[in-house]
């Protein structure tokens, strides 16, 4: 999805208050994202989507 809008991680990282690191990691390790909710919140909300939006996007 990040991709698809153009964004950078950095980007994302700035519209979503998770740091670049994390993304990189959720991104590498899809199973990770349940441990984040907090993080996968944050950045659904970035989105503009809901959370089992991004869950169905993984």
């Amino acid at each position: 999805m990040r991709l698809s809008k153009g964004w950078s991680q950095n980007m994302l990282s700035q519209k979503s208050g998770v740091s670049q690191s994390t993304i990189s990691k959720l991104e590498t390790d899809k199973r990770k994202w349940g441990g984040c909710y907090k993080s996968m919140k944050k950045i659904a909300v970035a989105f503009g989507v809901t959370m089992e939006y991004l869950e169905d996007e993984q």
